[in-house]
């Protein structure tokens, strides 16, 4: 889970010093210092360290929009997925260094919810940024919006059908 956590964090920090422009330094530092965090906090043991780490990759990736171009940044659907991803796996990692005896049921269930989180933060984000992107970007956003809500539907549908 840390690593899971860890690859998010890091995409996040990659985004926020691309997007940076003159302030890439600065803000790939701050970037680094979450990741640190969440590591910390996952090795030790602390949830404490996700929550801090997610939060100064939030400032970093909030100081490289503030710094970098004017425009809507296309790719901030998915540093939302990632930032609840590196969130959730990072205090799950954490929790996981607590000896308890773990049922194969509810790991599967953290690990869909952990999935369902990550999307549904990408799925706000696109619906979010789509009537700001033009219509050269909002067109396929709002249309991948509209499959990934059907294949949701037909999932939820199928899950009721089995438990009825």
């Amino acid at each position: 889970m840390l690593a899971a956590a860890l690859v998010a964090a890091a995409g996040v920090a990659a985004r926020a010093a691309a997007l940076a422009g003159d302030q890439a330094a600065a803000v790939g530092a701050a970037g680094a210092v979450g990741c640190a965090l969440l590591l910390a906090g996952g090795l030790a043991g602390r949830a404490e360290g996700a929550v801090w780490g997610v939060a100064v990759l939030g400032a970093a990736y909030a100081g490289a929009l503030a710094a970098g171009p004017p425009d809507l940044d296309p790719w901030a659907a998915a540093v939302a997925a990632a930032v609840v991803l590196a969130a959730e796996a990072g205090a799950w990692a954490a929790e996981l260094r607590e000896p308890a005896r773990l049922d194969a049921a509810v790991v599967r269930a953290r690990a869909g919810f952990l999935a369902g989180a990550a999307a549904a933060a990408a799925g706000i984000g696109v619906l979010l940024i789509a009537p700001g992107a033009g219509p050269e970007l909002a067109g396929p956003l709002v249309t991948a919006a509209g499959v990934a809500a059907a294949v949701a539907a037909v999932a939820l549908i199928r899950t009721m059908a089995r438990r009825a």
